[in-house]
């Protein structure tokens, strides 16, 4: 009998963190843009975070540091002028998800989509190591993007 009241403790103790709330949850505010888009977001007494962005044509992520765990920028999609949808997650560094957002992007005013082989073949490939990394340099005649 007092093990099972024990054990009975033991699980209510275990399973209360899991009851109660997350205090402050996390806002995660997102502007899209012609270019990419812009994030804020606040998560006080994290320094670092890592900021997930993912569109139908690119995607990425952002390890970012913040003493005050006030994090803002920007993020250049330069692949994503068609516009499409865009799902950006915020993640502390254990792998907890803390805010996801999702939202369309506008296409460009001045996108117009490639009509060219998208198969294009690569000529005259040339890697070069300098003393800031390196260099390339390549063609693709047939390419018109």
């Amino acid at each position: 009998m007092i093990f099972k009241r024990c054990l009975l403790l033991m699980m209510i103790f275990v399973m209360l963190p899991f009851s109660v709330p997350a205090q402050g949850a996390v806002k995660l505010e997102i502007e899209a843009n012609e270019s990419g888009f812009t994030y804020a977001y606040s998560v006080p007494g994290e320094d670092f975070t890592v900021l997930w962005y993912s569109t139908p044509a690119e995607s990425g992520r952002l390890v970012l540091y913040a003493a005050d765990g006030q994090y803002a920028g920007e993020v250049a999609l330069p692949l994503s002028q068609a516009g499409g949808r865009l799902k950006v997650w915020a993640e502390d560094l254990n792998q907890k998800k803390l805010a996801e957002v999702k939202l369309d992007l506008f296409a460009a005013a001045d996108y117009q989509a490639p009509a060219g082989d998208s198969h294009a073949k690569v000529k005259d490939f040339a890697l070069t190591e300098t003393l800031r990394g390196f260099e390339y340099s390549f063609s693709a005649p047939e390419c018109d993007y």
